[in-house]
């Protein structure tokens, strides 16, 4: 999917999550280069028909930019090291906008801070108990959300959000590791 990696199953990894895989977030040019998270950020958001002002690019390149599903805090300090004056509520509202705009999505896991995604290619995601750190995983290809779940009859599935708690590859027990 769009110029993207597969990688194979972490180590450790049981049952039902051999149904996904890992891949990070990636976008080609008409080229088929890999986009910088300047350009790539630009091209979602005028895909959108999102305005990029100074401080929405900053965040919105924050955002792309890294791969740990980021708080509205942490989009703050990255933020500011190319718009020193920006504020916190000019982060939440340009949050916001773009969430609205479906250029990014918002993730809220177990009563804690909202997180932002960038990956709007259907994938659920796995968050390590231990450290809370988060990654996204893709359904594997072929497979759809009908393939897996039992649904009643009738249901269509137009969009997925869920969140998988476990162990990432560097902090599985011993006892899971092969």
């Amino acid at each position: 999917m769009r110029g993207t990696k597969e990688y194979n199953k972490p180590r450790g990894v049981r049952g039902s999550a051999t149904l996904f895989s890992y891949r990070p977030f990636t976008m080609n040019d008409s080229s088929g280069r890999k986009m910088t998270h300047r350009s790539m950020a630009a091209l979602m958001a005028r895909r959108a028909g999102v305005r990029l002002t100074s401080q929405r690019r900053a965040v919105l390149e924050a955002v792309v930019a890294s791969r740990d599903h980021p708080t509205a805090s942490l989009i703050y300090e990255r933020a500011r090291t190319r718009v020193p004056g920006i504020s916190l509520a000019t982060i939440y509202n340009c949050l916001e906008a773009m969430t609205k705009a479906h250029v990014i999505n918002q993730l809220r896991f177990d009563g804690g801070p909202s997180r932002f995604c960038p990956n709007l290619v259907p994938h659920v995601h796995v968050m390590d108990e231990i450290n809370n750190k988060v990654i996204d995983v893709h359904l594997k290809p072929g497979l759809t959300p009908e393939d897996i779940f039992d649904l009643p009859e009738g249901v269509c599935i137009t969009s997925m959000e869920a969140c998988l708690h476990g162990h990432i590859p560097d902090n599985c027990p011993p006892h899971f590791k092969k």
